[in-house]
């Protein structure tokens, strides 16, 4: 097990800080130190899971802070926002703090199946997976590192995307994500509700009540237009954090809520980029039966 710090430099010197390797795998240090986050982080596999834990898996910017008080609401059957229950992270949270979470607790997480706790397997935990497609994910991951203190990043997103692509960004290789992720809905299609970032932009309401059947919740299609509101874009954006917390994180401007559209990536990618990532892609996801959304109108 190899902890080391990790400083990511992009093609014209720009670096990013605030990550370490963890037997290799390229994660935010969440400001701890090598020691604290690695003993951490291979501590996970062998935390304790409830039997009402639910796992919200999304692909680092594709809603996690959108879809974690959507799946909230629906397990306490509540549709407005609790200022007192904080959003946590899993893969930043110790066990101490982990274990003190009342339920039901949501266990959102960026990491790969691998890394999570053995007993979420054996007691067959329900996985709401989140994806997005990638270009939009790239940009988003981009402004997200380009604002966040911990970073220190300043370099230009035609910089960012061949380290995106690469796998050297913070949570690593997208494309062996999707894979894994894949490959575990295929032998498991019952565990894992599969969400579509665009789906749920485009048809919310259905998309909840649909997250709600997964969960086993009985809920109206009225309760869920109303959780549909109560976590629109604007109310999370407005009631995200307080500015004294938020400055602690972000440089001015930033947020974790930036644009949320669809589409945004066409103001980013030049054509030669665009075309060379959907090639990649391709030979990535080779057999792959995953299929993105990458315009509002498709």
């Amino acid at each position: 097990m190899s902890v080391e710090p990790y400083v990511l430099t992009d093609a014209e010197g720009a670096t990013c800080e605030g990550m370490i390797k963890l037997d290799g795998y390229p994660m935010p240090s969440f400001m701890q130190d090598c020691t604290t986050r690695g003993k951490n982080f291979f501590a996970m596999r062998n935390w304790k899971i409830r039997d009402d834990d639910v796992v919200l898996a999304t692909l680092a910017k594709a809603g996690t802070h959108w879809v974690d008080p959507i799946v909230y609401m629906l397990l306490t059957r509540k549709t407005e926002l609790s200022s007192e229950r904080k959003f946590t992270l899993f893969d930043a949270t110790t066990e101490e703090n982990f274990d003190k979470m009342p339920s039901p607790r949501i266990l959102a997480t960026h990491l790969p199946p691998q890394y999570l706790p053995q007993q979420l397997d054996e007691k067959k935990t329900k996985i709401v997976l989140v994806l997005r497609n990638l270009k939009d994910a790239a940009v988003s991951l981009y402004y997200h590192t380009l604002n966040m203190h911990l970073f220190n990043y300043s370099g230009k997103f035609k910089n960012f995307l061949p380290l995106f692509i690469e796998g050297k960004q913070p949570y690593g290789d997208v494309f062996s994500y999707l894979r894994e992720f894949e490959e575990k809905m295929n032998s498991e299609p019952d565990r894992i509700c599969l969400v579509m970032y665009e789906d749920l932009k485009m048809d919310g309401v259905r998309e909840i009540q649909r997250i709600a059947r997964f969960l086993g919740v009985d809920a109206s299609e009225e309760f869920c237009r109303a959780v549909h509101e109560s976590c629109s874009f604007h109310n999370m954006a407005e009631k995200s954090m307080p500015e004294q917390e938020r400055a602690r994180f972000f440089k001015p401007g930033g947020s974790f809520y930036r644009k949320g559209i669809i589409g945004d990536w066409k103001t980013h990618f030049t054509v030669a980029e665009s075309e060379m990532f959907d090639e990649i892609f391709a030979q990535r996801m080779a057999g792959s039966k995953l299929k993105f959304t990458y315009s509002a109108t498709e």
